[in-house]
């Protein structure tokens, strides 16, 4: 998983005054909620956005036959789908290689990226498959409007930390809720732009 936006963004965005300071706590805590941010936000898009991208295995269990694995991050590429490897306790071991010309890759996403492997071969897919591959969006590397919400949604999630049950008081006295940052429009709509859970699948 990579980690979006900065703790030094957050803190520009936290900061009041040119005096203002925090404590090394408080930036370990901004550290780990962009981590838990950074999560949502793959998950929410379905994307995991990299700058340099390296290969990495994922294991996709297929319950039934089907012609079409849905792939569980959307893939730039893959180097090798492996059929019925054995579980050690510690690591994967043996299994069949799957020939490379008889899937490819499917499911085209607005960022260059594909959602499943379509078998050519007419043989179906079933049972457990490791496969490696270089996964995420890598076009454009990590777009600057993921970064700028990372920064945003973790800047409100601390003061949120910080902050009475029923929100704060305002200067003119009136009670100021506690706001969702995931649900504010620029949010959204920056996540539906880079979601491709919804996109369509094309074979």
């Amino acid at each position: 998983m990579a980690v979006y936006g900065s703790v030094e963004g957050v803190l520009q965005i936290l900061a009041s005054g040119e005096d203002d300071t925090f404590a090394e706590n408080d930036q370990a805590r901004i550290g780990a909620l962009l981590r838990v941010v950074s999560l949502i936000i793959e998950e929410k898009t379905g994307v995991v956005f990299s700058d340099s991208p390296d290969a990495a295995t994922m294991v996709v269990p297929v319950p039934w036959p089907t012609p079409v694995l849905w792939l569980p991050q959307p893939a730039v590429s893959i180097t090798s789908v492996t059929a019925d490897q054995d579980w050690t306790g510690t690591a994967w071991s043996g299994g069949t290689l799957v020939a490379p010309m008889s899937y490819r890759l499917a499911g085209p996403t607005s960022l260059g990226t594909f959602r499943t492997l379509l078998r050519q071969d007419g043989v179906a897919w079933y049972g457990t498959y490791q496969i490696i591959g270089v996964w995420g969006a890598t076009v454009d590397g990590v777009p600057p409007q993921i970064d700028a919400i990372a920064n945003k949604i973790t800047a409100d999630l601390f003061r949120k930390d910080n902050a009475s049950p029923a929100g704060f008081t305002g200067p003119d006295g009136a009670t100021v809720p506690i706001r969702n940052a995931f649900k504010e429009p620029e949010v959204v709509a920056v996540l539906e732009h880079f979601n491709v859970n919804a996109s369509a699948v094309v074979i």
